[in-house]
């Protein structure tokens, strides 16, 4: 190794076999970069170790390229070890490695006089990939890799593949990013950020004007679906439902079926019913054979012509009627 090289793990080690203590079943990350900047590090390590990690990345002030050995660290032992050599603190949400900076304004501040000052730049515009699967639960799912890349650059792939929009302050558009996360929700990405930026998250749901399209289009072909005895049945059940007292409606809401005589109905109501009645009863009297068909003038006597309003499952009203005459009784 190198005069520069950067061992992380000689003092660590020793001190470990001093102190006597057992071995750890858990697994244990060995690694080597050569001339390595704090990128180059973070890609081998979540590559060789499939480790999700998100990170801000500074122009100014790093720390000089030099050759980085991990031995037989604990993982979050090495992650913890590389973030205080590159000026970073780090934060594990469970399935993340945050690695944010200390003092980040300073950083960010020592960015700005770089590039204008000394006329410091990135060298490339950096890179975005966002792959997208579907889980069976129709939920969405993200494999992301952000190299060098601004959260301009981010939030512009992110949009693309998925329809989120992300918002971004002005004055944190430039800042570049460092990501590797397989299978995560973009709503755990976006957490992840807000804990890296020390940024507030607002959210807003909303729908596309395409997606408002598709459902006033729905809404519309559900409408011309429907049949005209249910819209006729809509109109009416108000009315019927303003001559029960409370007991009564508390009865039907807990679904009981409930029926109501149509001598008991106002006036301009009982006009309604009794339309709404007889255009039932010659739609019924289609279905009935000849044989067990009801009379002609079955809907004569006022008296015996009731409403049934519809339980919770049912979407028209029903019309009960008696005969008196051959003491029968028809539910239409």
């Amino acid at each position: 190794m190198s005069k520069t090289a950067f061992s992380i793990v000689t003092v660590v080690v020793a001190v470990s076999l001093c102190m006597g203590q057992p071995a750890s079943t858990e697994r244990r990350i060995n690694l080597q970069v050569q001339s390595a900047t704090f990128t180059k590090v973070c890609d081998a390590l979540a590559r060789q170790y499939s480790l999700n990690i998100v990170a801000e990345l500074h122009l100014a002030n790093n720390p000089p390229a030099s050759n980085v050995e991990i031995k037989d660290l604990s993982e979050q032992k090495a992650v913890a070890t590389l973030a205080e050599y590159y000026g970073r603190v780090f934060v594990f949400t469970g399935k993340a490695y945050i690695l944010r900076s200390k003092r980040w304004a300073l950083r960010r501040e020592q960015d700005r006089f770089g590039i204008v000052n000394y006329g410091l730049k990135w060298s490339t515009a950096g890179k975005v990939t966002i792959a997208t699967k579907t889980t069976s639960e129709g939920l969405l799912r993200l494999n992301v890799e952000v190299t060098e890349a601004s959260l301009s650059a981010f939030a512009q792939e992110l949009s693309k593949r998925t329809g989120w929009l992300l918002h971004v302050e002005k004055d944190l558009e430039q800042i570049r990013l460092f990501i590797r996360w397989n299978d995560a929700s973009p709503g755990e990405l976006l957490e992840a950020l807000t804990v890296l930026l020390g940024a507030r998250q607002t959210v807003r749901i909303d729908r596309s004007e395409e997606q408002k399209r598709r459902d006033l289009h729905q809404l519309e072909a559900a409408a011309d679906a429907r049949s005209e005895e249910e819209r006729e049945s809509e109109q009416l059940l108000p009315k019927l439902l303003a001559v029960l007292n409370e007991e009564e409606k508390q009865r039907w809401l807990n679904g009981e079926r409930l029926s109501v005589p149509l001598s008991r109905l106002p006036a301009d109501a009982f006009t309604q019913a009794y339309e709404y009645a007889a255009k039932r009863f010659q739609r019924a009297l289609k279905t009935f054979p000849s044989e067990y068909a009801p009379p002609p003038d079955l809907l004569s006597n006022i008296e015996d012509i009731s409403l049934v309003l519809p339980s919770p499952s049912e979407t028209v009203i029903r019309v009960f009627v008696r005969d008196r005459r051959q003491n029968v009784d028809y539910l239409l």
